[in-house]
């Protein structure tokens, strides 16, 4: 099956794209654990609990960051097959 060049591109830019967008929910997600246990050293009492954004869960940049390097793996092993049948 041949494959355009533009779309292997696209691809390579929706795989680059999901890596660094899992990797800053990573971030977010360690600087609300972060905040939190500053919060809790400190003794500081928020009306929305230990959080940086409030009402948001800390497990949800996890789960949101998992599911862009699920996308970013898809990406690249579809990137893989058609590399290897090219050559």
């Amino acid at each position: 099956m041949k494959v355009s060049a533009w779309f292997l591109k696209a691809l390579n830019w929706i795989a680059w794209i999901s890596a660094g967008m899992g990797s800053l929910f990573i971030l977010l997600g360690i600087i609300q654990i972060l905040f939190g246990i500053y919060l809790k050293i400190a003794g500081i009492e928020r009306p929305d609990g230990p959080r940086l954004f409030g009402y948001s869960e800390i497990v949800n940049f996890f789960i949101l960051s998992a599911n862009f390097f699920i996308i970013m793996i898809a990406s690249n092993m579809i990137l893989y097959k058609y590399q290897n049948n090219k050559e």
